[in-house]
């Protein structure tokens, strides 16, 4: 039975919020049937605003801090930049879900004007 986490997307959402994530998936065993809720952690791919060295840890491990509290799981938090392994990223593809993606305002010019425009964060 895999993890439901419809329920949980609001909360989570606020957490990513909060540390400045700019989307997150989640993968493993937690998109399949083979999720335990015994046993299981739930794993989860982040792509941070805010790259800068600058904090880093505090966002990395308030994120994972949080949904740890959020789920009622131990988390894993991968950073999609840090994986250099394509086999890895392939079976993350494979599998991963979104969870979160942050609504992100930018400029665009439109017929020789400049319009304010909304989109998603795609990554």
């Amino acid at each position: 039975m895999s993890f439901e986490l419809d329920a949980l997307r609001e909360r989570i959402a606020e957490s990513c919020r909060r540390y400045r994530v700019r989307r997150l998936d989640v993968f493993g065993s937690s998109v399949r049937a083979d999720f335990d809720h015994r046993r299981s952690d739930v794993d989860f791919l982040v792509e941070f605003s805010d790259a800068s060295p600058e904090g880093a840890a505090d966002r990395y491990f308030g994120l994972r801090d949080n949904l740890q509290a959020v789920v009622g799981h131990p988390v894993d938090l991968v950073v999609r930049g840090a994986v250099r392994n394509p086999y890895f990223l392939q079976a993350i593809a494979r599998e991963q879900r979104n969870v979160f993606a942050a609504r992100m305002w930018y400029w665009r010019r439109v017929s020789g004007s400049i319009a304010r425009s909304s989109g998603f964060a795609t990554c």
